[in-house]
């Protein structure tokens, strides 16, 4: 599923992805062209932290601009608010969600 989004979003925005993190090399993250800010990110994380059995999961971080969408869409299995920042949300890439289904639009 990682790839799908990647080329998701090659395809609907022209954006290719960067891999800043030294320390996680493999870790997509897209930047708006006009003002450079983060609006997407690939991580791995740990699967207890998503409540899960397992080692590590991919999860998809978006930046949502209406918080009252975050607050309606962590109550949806697959979903969790990123309490690290209040207006992002995590979804998970394990098959809980379906591809159709994510939409960065």
């Amino acid at each position: 599923m990682k790839e799908a989004i990647i080329q998701y979003i090659q395809k609907q925005y022209g954006i290719d992805p960067d891999y800043p993190f030294v320390n996680a090399p493999t870790d997509p993250v897209w930047n708006r062209q006009d003002n450079h800010a983060c609006f997407a990110r690939i991580l791995r994380v740990p699967s207890k932290q998503l409540g899960l059995y397992g080692t590590e999961e991919d999860i998809l971080d978006v930046k949502v601009s209406d918080p009252f969408l975050v607050d309606i869409m962590v109550d949806e299995p697959g979903y969790d608010r990123n309490h690290q920042k209040g207006n992002w949300l995590s979804i998970q890439l394990d098959g809980t969600i379906d591809l159709e289904d994510i939409s960065l639009d």
